[in-house]
């Protein structure tokens, strides 16, 4: 392996915690390399759009979320 070929980080997953860990390496000058099994774009951060499920009316309830 050449000195070009090696990262001295390897992050694996590509969702929110991965994606933000890499780009604070990267951001810090560590050399870093992202693996993913999937594209970007198809991870379920991604379809989530930043949203955060949680019981918040006296009308939902957690059973309600885990059949969603």
């Amino acid at each position: 392996m050449s000195q070009q070929d090696y990262m001295p980080v390897l992050v694996l997953g590509g969702g929110l915690a991965g994606l933000t860990v890499a780009l604070r390496l990267a951001d810090s000058g560590v050399r870093v390399r992202l693996l993913a099994k999937r594209l970007l774009h198809e991870g379920s951060s991604y379809y989530a759009q930043g949203g955060i499920a949680a019981v918040l009316g006296e009308d939902d309830s957690a059973q309600s979320h885990i059949e969603d």
